[in-house]
């Protein structure tokens, strides 16, 4: 009877904890989003978002596009008004939804629902999520406006649960998921189509080591790509082959921009040097005890280990709050790497297993699932595949498949009994680290000049009532452009040229359209001759009627020679209506046609003749 009563008291003892650490975690996780969300509206990045802003508020401005992030947005654009904040918010929490709902349907598949009650399940789903939205500080920075990288991580997620949801025999849950597969692959070649690639080889081989692999599925997959691939090509072009003809020229204007340089198609399949600096390798290493330790006490229910457990992860959790909220600097992990202490999480939780339960829970993993781990493995490759950057950079980024990855092979090697408890407290350590790395973020968004918790500038960008809220500096500058551009009589949707090659941000706050190019970038060996190409897109009737934003002293700055692609002179077509400081210190100009239109056109059009 003693021994029944020891049993019931043991079990209400673990199923209160349990109940605590879900709570906790839940707690955390929603703390953690709504902190995102709450600084949605700080900050603004001139050069990348103002890019990102301008296709996604005309995306069909641009006849040439390697990257269609712009169409797919632009509906969620039009759905918040133009609001910034709201759009961010709408990427941040569509982004946590994808991730929490892949670790649902991952751990159901994992634990069937044997080991885990509804609401730890939920718990460890939530403290996965918190990992995703990571995505928007890029490793540290914050950018979370929509964009290509985004569209890309979102395609992945949503091509991640439909792996997880299809099977063999066709029920309405399978075929559900065949359906996703397809739509996260469209979803990430409208993105970025090198990450598409590798995606496909990834599901295609997943399916077959996984024994999925049926004619009906695939058809069902296939249809729907080609299917989605097709009224994305009308809705955009008009055409199959106008929407071909759209991806060559973005391929060719990379090239362009790229000309000179030693970024090729072969260099695209790499693995970039990982250059650690001694204090991230101690970081890392440091993370990797905390997690095995982690694991080695939570598997404990009772005693004093289990009490220490318990403490342990009440501290995990006030050291998690207390660099969110920054009474704990964030900038001891500042560098381009720093996304990859979230690694050390699940590496040390699953060498904590394999060290207390050996190798026996291994062969309890079927071939399916480690199918599925080689999937998540390489998902943050796919993320990154085909930028300039390196490669570790974004990889670091797409964590959340690698803590998936970690939880999948962590499941089988712990006995059902503790498996709630080490979940949960894995779960923590990763919400932690997770804090960590978004207050760095937060703290050093990018290429911006203070912490966003510093600005205290409220500033309209864009459309009405658009708020953001930025340092002193960006507010003076966006304050000054506009009382320079009211003054001269512009008018929103007026065209307007950007030769300084890195304010974009400055053209849509403005309103003015974008003339040939989102960014007209500067600083690449091929910028002055991908101006020159895009402008001769441009109808003659809209670039004679075009502004000028010019930085002639600026680290970017766009050659005023590019005007004679169109036959006209920055010395005597224009005139200066006024001077500003940019952000960074750099007198920009301001400069309004004063041509004749039918003069102007005339002009353009005899250029364009000679060059036929």
């Amino acid at each position: 009877m003693q021994q029944f009563i020891n049993f019931i008291a043991n079990k209400q003892r673990s199923s209160t904890t349990e109940n605590a650490l879900s709570a906790l975690v839940i707690v955390i996780a929603a703390f953690g989003v709504g902190w995102l969300l709450r600084f949605s509206r700080y900050g603004f990045d001139f050069t990348d978002e103002g890019f990102y802003l301008n296709w996604i508020s005309h995306p069909f401005n641009y006849p040439t596009s390697s990257t269609q992030f712009g169409f797919i947005y632009h509906p969620l654009y039009l759905a918040v008004g133009g609001d910034i904040a709201l759009l961010r918010q709408a990427n941040i929490l569509l982004t946590f939804g994808l991730a929490l709902a892949a670790a649902w349907i991952l751990l159901g598949n994992v634990f069937g629902g044997r080991t885990l009650s509804r609401a730890s399940r939920l718990a460890v789903s939530a403290a996965m999520a918190t990992s995703a939205p990571l995505a928007f500080v890029f490793a540290g920075m914050w950018l979370p406006t929509p964009s290509y990288n985004s569209l890309t991580f979102q395609g992945l997620l949503v091509a991640l649960i439909g792996l997880l949801l299809a099977e063999k025999e066709l029920s309405r849950a399978s075929i559900f998921g065949w359906i996703l597969i397809a739509v996260g692959g469209w979803l990430t070649f409208m993105a970025k189509p090198t990450s598409a690639a590798v995606l496909a080889m990834v599901s295609g081989t997943y399916v077959l080591l996984a024994g999925k692999f049926r004619v009906a599925p695939l058809a069902i997959t296939l249809g729907s790509t080609f299917g989605l691939l097709l009224l994305s090509a009308l809705a955009v072009d008009g055409s199959v082959m106008a929407f071909v003809e759209r991806l060559s020229a973005g391929v060719e204007e990379g090239k362009t921009l790229a000309s000179g340089s030693n970024y090729t198609f072969d260099t695209m399949f790499r693995l970039d040097d990982l250059l650690l600096t001694e204090d991230m390798k101690l970081l890392l290493c440091f993370v990797s005890v905390i997690a095995f330790f982690a694991v080695w006490f939570a598997r404990v229910q009772t005693g004093y280990i289990g009490v220490v457990s318990q403490i342990l992860s009440v501290v995990l959790a006030i050291i998690g709050f207390l660099i969110l909220f920054q009474f704990i600097p964030p900038q001891s992990i500042l560098g381009q790497h720093r996304g990859l202490v979230l690694f050390a999480v699940p590496c040390g939780a699953a060498l904590a297993g394999l060290t207390i339960y050996r190798f026996k829970g291994l062969r309890q993993i079927s071939v399916s699932q480690w199918a599925l781990v080689l999937v998540l493995l390489i998902l943050p490759y796919a993320y990154a595949f085909g930028t300039a950057n390196n490669y570790w950079v974004p990889i670091a980024c797409a964590g959340v498949f690698i803590v998936l990855a970690g939880y999948l092979l962590l499941g089988p090697i712990v006995p059902p009994q503790t498996v709630p408890k080490v979940l949960l407290t894995v779960g923590l350590s990763v919400q932690v680290v997770s804090m960590v790395l978004l207050a760095s973020g937060l703290a050093s968004p990018y290429r911006q000049s203070q912490p966003l918790s510093r600005n205290d500038s409220v500033v309209e960008v864009g459309k009405p009532r658009s708020i953001l809220i930025l340092a002193k500096s960006p507010a003076d500058y966006l304050h000054s452009a506009k009382e320079i551009a009211r003054q001269a009589g512009f008018t929103q949707g007026s065209p307007m040229i950007d030769l300084t090659g890195r304010s974009p941000g400055l053209i849509y706050a403005l309103m003015a359209d974008s003339v040939g190019l989102a960014w007209v970038i500067g600083g690449y060996p091929g910028s002055n001759q991908l101006v020159i190409d895009g402008l001769r897109q441009v109808p003659c009737g809209q670039l004679a009627a075009a502004w000028i934003l010019s930085e002639p002293d600026g680290p970017r700055a766009i050659s005023p020679q590019v005007l004679s692609s169109f036959g006209a002179n920055i010395e005597t077509d224009f005139e200066m209506v006024g001077s500003l400081i940019s952000p960074e210190g750099k007198a920009q100009h301001m400069l309004r046609p004063v041509r004749a239109i039918d003069s102007a056109i005339t002009a353009c059009g005899a250029i364009r003749a000679k060059s036929l």
